[in-house]
Protein backbone atom coordinates (compact mmCIF):
# COMPACT_ATOMS: atom_id res chain seq x y z
CA UNK A 1 0.00 0.00 0.00
CA UNK A 2 2.72 2.77 0.82
CA UNK A 3 4.72 1.61 -2.31
CA UNK A 4 1.78 1.80 -4.48
CA UNK A 5 1.14 5.20 -2.94
CA UNK A 6 5.00 6.48 -3.32
CA UNK A 7 4.90 5.61 -6.75
CA UNK A 8 1.66 8.14 -7.75
CA UNK A 9 3.38 10.66 -6.04
CA UNK A 10 6.41 10.70 -7.60
CA UNK A 11 4.51 11.05 -10.63
CA UNK A 12 2.60 13.34 -9.79
CA UNK A 13 5.55 15.43 -9.06
CA UNK A 14 7.17 14.20 -12.19
CA UNK A 15 4.17 15.35 -14.10
CA UNK A 16 4.53 18.78 -12.45
CA UNK A 17 8.16 19.39 -12.95
CA UNK A 18 7.59 18.43 -16.34
CA UNK A 19 4.74 20.93 -17.42
CA UNK A 20 6.53 24.20 -16.30
CA UNK A 21 9.27 23.69 -19.17
CA UNK A 22 6.94 22.74 -21.55
CA UNK A 23 5.29 25.91 -20.40
CA UNK A 24 9.10 27.58 -21.21
CA UNK A 25 9.18 26.37 -24.52
CA UNK A 26 6.12 27.07 -25.75
CA UNK A 27 6.50 30.83 -24.56
CA UNK A 28 10.02 30.56 -25.93
CA UNK A 29 7.98 29.79 -28.96
CA UNK A 30 5.80 32.29 -29.44
CA UNK A 31 8.22 35.21 -28.78
CA UNK A 32 10.20 33.43 -31.13
CA UNK A 33 7.37 33.54 -34.04
CA UNK A 34 6.94 37.34 -33.01
CA UNK A 35 10.27 38.17 -33.59
CA UNK A 36 10.22 36.79 -36.86
CA UNK A 37 7.18 38.37 -37.76
CA UNK A 38 8.59 41.82 -36.88
CA UNK A 39 11.77 40.82 -39.06
CA UNK A 40 9.46 40.58 -41.44
CA UNK A 41 7.21 43.37 -41.04
CA UNK A 42 10.93 45.60 -40.80
CA UNK A 43 11.62 44.26 -44.56
CA UNK A 44 8.94 45.10 -46.18
CA UNK A 45 8.81 48.24 -44.62
CA UNK A 46 12.34 49.24 -46.02
CA UNK A 47 10.75 47.64 -49.42
CA UNK A 48 8.09 50.74 -49.31
CA UNK A 49 10.54 53.61 -48.94
CA UNK A 50 12.95 52.10 -51.55
CA UNK A 51 11.59 54.77 -54.12
CA UNK A 52 11.95 58.33 -52.03
CA UNK A 53 15.20 59.75 -50.91
CA UNK A 54 14.82 58.07 -47.53
CA UNK A 55 17.28 55.92 -45.78
CA UNK A 56 15.67 53.47 -43.54
CA UNK A 57 17.16 52.90 -40.24
CA UNK A 58 14.21 50.85 -38.21
CA UNK A 59 10.92 50.56 -36.74
CA UNK A 60 10.03 50.05 -32.70
CA UNK A 61 6.90 48.14 -31.85
CA UNK A 62 4.12 48.61 -29.34
CA UNK A 63 4.39 46.35 -26.32
CA UNK A 64 1.93 43.48 -27.13
CA UNK A 65 1.25 39.86 -26.05
CA UNK A 66 3.67 36.95 -27.75
CA UNK A 67 2.75 35.35 -30.40
CA UNK A 68 0.60 38.17 -31.76
CA UNK A 69 1.25 40.50 -34.20
CA UNK A 70 2.61 43.89 -32.77
CA UNK A 71 1.71 47.47 -34.06
CA UNK A 72 4.81 49.63 -35.59
CA UNK A 73 4.54 52.91 -33.11
CA UNK A 74 7.36 54.53 -34.92
CA UNK A 75 9.57 54.47 -38.18
CA UNK A 76 12.97 56.26 -37.89
CA UNK A 77 15.67 57.56 -40.86
CA UNK A 78 17.08 59.78 -42.38
CA UNK A 79 16.49 61.97 -45.76
CA UNK A 80 14.47 64.76 -47.65
CA UNK A 81 11.46 62.78 -47.68
CA UNK A 82 8.16 64.51 -46.30
CA UNK A 83 6.23 62.79 -43.83
CA UNK A 84 3.16 62.74 -46.48
CA UNK A 85 5.35 60.98 -49.03
CA UNK A 86 6.38 58.57 -46.15
CA UNK A 87 2.56 58.04 -45.26
CA UNK A 88 1.90 57.40 -48.82
CA UNK A 89 4.53 54.93 -49.83
CA UNK A 90 3.05 52.58 -46.81
CA UNK A 91 -0.23 53.00 -47.17
CA UNK A 92 0.63 51.91 -51.38
CA UNK A 93 2.77 48.83 -50.14
CA UNK A 94 -0.59 47.95 -47.95
CA UNK A 95 1.20 48.89 -44.96
CA UNK A 96 -0.35 50.83 -41.61
CA UNK A 97 1.93 54.25 -41.02
CA UNK A 98 3.16 54.16 -37.29
CA UNK A 99 0.73 54.98 -34.72
CA UNK A 100 3.11 57.14 -33.03
CA UNK A 101 4.55 58.93 -35.86
CA UNK A 102 7.87 59.48 -37.99
CA UNK A 103 11.58 60.60 -36.67
CA UNK A 104 13.71 61.48 -39.49
CA UNK A 105 16.98 63.18 -39.04
CA UNK A 106 16.96 66.31 -41.02
CA UNK A 107 20.08 68.07 -42.28
CA UNK A 108 22.12 69.55 -39.64
CA UNK A 109 22.70 73.20 -38.65
CA UNK A 110 26.33 73.36 -38.29
CA UNK A 111 28.14 76.66 -37.01
CA UNK A 112 30.07 79.03 -38.46
CA UNK A 113 33.90 77.96 -39.09
CA UNK A 114 35.49 80.21 -37.13
CA UNK A 115 39.96 80.98 -36.65
CA UNK A 116 41.14 77.60 -35.28
CA UNK A 117 43.21 78.13 -32.14
CA UNK A 118 45.14 74.90 -29.83
CA UNK A 119 48.70 72.93 -30.81
CA UNK A 120 47.11 71.58 -34.03
CA UNK A 121 46.39 73.47 -37.44
CA UNK A 122 43.33 70.96 -39.23
CA UNK A 123 42.71 71.49 -43.26
CA UNK A 124 39.80 68.97 -45.20
CA UNK A 125 41.09 67.14 -47.73
CA UNK A 126 38.57 65.97 -51.17
CA UNK A 127 38.16 65.63 -54.64
CA UNK A 128 36.90 68.15 -56.36
CA UNK A 129 35.42 65.88 -58.96
CA UNK A 130 33.07 62.79 -58.84
CA UNK A 131 31.44 60.81 -60.78
CA UNK A 132 27.66 60.39 -60.29
CA UNK A 133 26.92 57.48 -58.32
CA UNK A 134 30.56 57.21 -56.66
CA UNK A 135 31.92 57.23 -53.31
CA UNK A 136 33.71 60.40 -52.19
CA UNK A 137 36.08 60.17 -49.53
CA UNK A 138 36.40 62.89 -46.98
CA UNK A 139 39.46 63.25 -44.46
CA UNK A 140 40.79 65.96 -42.20
CA UNK A 141 44.52 66.62 -42.38
CA UNK A 142 45.82 67.71 -38.83
CA UNK A 143 49.29 69.43 -38.66
CA UNK A 144 51.33 69.62 -35.82
CA UNK A 145 53.49 72.64 -35.84
CA UNK A 146 54.47 72.32 -32.37
CA UNK A 147 57.99 70.93 -31.56
CA UNK A 148 56.74 67.90 -29.59
CA UNK A 149 54.33 65.36 -29.83
CA UNK A 150 50.32 65.77 -29.47
CA UNK A 151 47.77 63.30 -27.67
CA UNK A 152 44.66 62.89 -29.72
CA UNK A 153 41.76 61.01 -28.69
CA UNK A 154 38.11 60.91 -30.66
CA UNK A 155 34.68 59.22 -30.58
CA UNK A 156 33.75 56.88 -32.80
CA UNK A 157 31.71 59.08 -35.40
CA UNK A 158 33.93 62.66 -35.30
CA UNK A 159 32.79 63.74 -39.05
CA UNK A 160 29.86 65.16 -40.32
CA UNK A 161 29.10 66.37 -43.41
CA UNK A 162 26.32 68.38 -45.23
CA UNK A 163 26.08 68.39 -49.43
CA UNK A 164 24.14 71.69 -50.35
CA UNK A 165 22.99 72.01 -54.28
CA UNK A 166 23.24 74.89 -56.16
CA UNK A 167 20.43 76.67 -55.09
CA UNK A 168 21.47 76.55 -50.98
CA UNK A 169 19.65 73.50 -50.37
CA UNK A 170 20.82 70.49 -48.39
CA UNK A 171 20.32 67.51 -50.48
CA UNK A 172 22.68 64.93 -48.69
CA UNK A 173 24.20 64.68 -45.07
CA UNK A 174 26.68 62.45 -43.29
CA UNK A 175 25.81 62.30 -39.23
CA UNK A 176 25.41 60.06 -36.60
CA UNK A 177 22.82 59.93 -34.07
CA UNK A 178 25.00 57.59 -31.57
CA UNK A 179 27.25 59.03 -29.13
CA UNK A 180 29.40 56.39 -28.73
CA UNK A 181 31.06 56.14 -25.16
CA UNK A 182 34.11 54.64 -26.39
CA UNK A 183 37.67 56.45 -26.88
CA UNK A 184 39.73 56.16 -29.96
CA UNK A 185 43.53 57.34 -29.43
CA UNK A 186 46.83 58.39 -31.47
CA UNK A 187 50.12 60.01 -30.75
CA UNK A 188 50.42 63.03 -33.46
CA UNK A 189 54.20 64.20 -34.23
CA UNK A 190 55.60 67.30 -36.04
CA UNK A 191 54.29 67.96 -39.32
CA UNK A 192 51.04 66.53 -40.87
CA UNK A 193 49.30 63.83 -39.59
CA UNK A 194 46.75 61.70 -41.05
CA UNK A 195 44.24 59.41 -38.60
CA UNK A 196 42.16 56.92 -40.25
CA UNK A 197 39.21 58.44 -37.34
CA UNK A 198 39.07 61.65 -39.24
CA UNK A 199 37.64 59.67 -42.06
CA UNK A 200 34.54 59.72 -43.82
CA UNK A 201 33.04 58.42 -47.08
CA UNK A 202 30.07 59.66 -48.01
CA UNK A 203 27.79 58.07 -50.67
CA UNK A 204 27.24 60.46 -53.62
CA UNK A 205 23.35 59.44 -53.49
CA UNK A 206 20.18 60.89 -51.89
CA UNK A 207 19.60 58.83 -48.96
CA UNK A 208 19.00 55.61 -51.73
CA UNK A 209 21.39 53.82 -53.69
CA UNK A 210 18.54 53.81 -56.40
CA UNK A 211 18.67 57.28 -56.27
CA UNK A 212 22.29 59.38 -57.08
CA UNK A 213 22.98 62.97 -57.05
CA UNK A 214 22.73 64.25 -60.21
CA UNK A 215 25.67 66.40 -62.14
CA UNK A 216 26.12 69.66 -61.43
CA UNK A 217 27.34 72.36 -58.71
CA UNK A 218 27.58 70.89 -54.73
CA UNK A 219 29.46 72.79 -51.89
CA UNK A 220 30.43 70.29 -49.10
CA UNK A 221 30.60 71.13 -45.60
CA UNK A 222 32.80 69.18 -42.84
CA UNK A 223 32.23 69.58 -38.82
CA UNK A 224 34.97 67.89 -36.78
CA UNK A 225 33.47 67.05 -33.42
CA UNK A 226 35.36 65.02 -30.01
CA UNK A 227 38.50 65.20 -31.21
CA UNK A 228 40.88 66.33 -28.34
CA UNK A 229 44.28 67.41 -28.62
CA UNK A 230 46.31 67.44 -25.34
CA UNK A 231 43.00 67.66 -23.44
CA UNK A 232 41.69 70.30 -25.76
CA UNK A 233 38.56 69.94 -27.72
CA UNK A 234 38.71 70.17 -31.48
CA UNK A 235 34.93 71.60 -32.31
CA UNK A 236 35.45 72.84 -35.87
CA UNK A 237 33.39 73.96 -38.98
CA UNK A 238 35.43 74.14 -42.02
CA UNK A 239 35.27 76.21 -44.84
CA UNK A 240 32.65 75.34 -47.58
CA UNK A 241 34.46 72.56 -50.29
CA UNK A 242 33.58 73.00 -54.01
CA UNK A 243 32.58 70.05 -55.58
CA UNK A 244 31.46 68.88 -59.35
CA UNK A 245 29.73 66.31 -59.86
CA UNK A 246 29.85 64.92 -63.63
Amino acid sequence: MWKKVGVGLALVGLSACTLLPDREAEERAMWMATYQQQEAQGQRYAKAFEPLPFEFRGVRWRVCEPGRTCEVSVVSGSGTATEPQLRAALRLAGLEPPTTGFEVTRAPAFPVSQAQTGPLRAEVRMPRTAQMGQMLTLAVTLHNETRRSVSLFSGERPLNAVIHDARGEAVRWYTSDLISPMEFGQVCPTGPCHWDRLQLNAPLDRFNRWLPLPPGEYTVTVRMTRVFADEQELNLTFPPQSLTIR
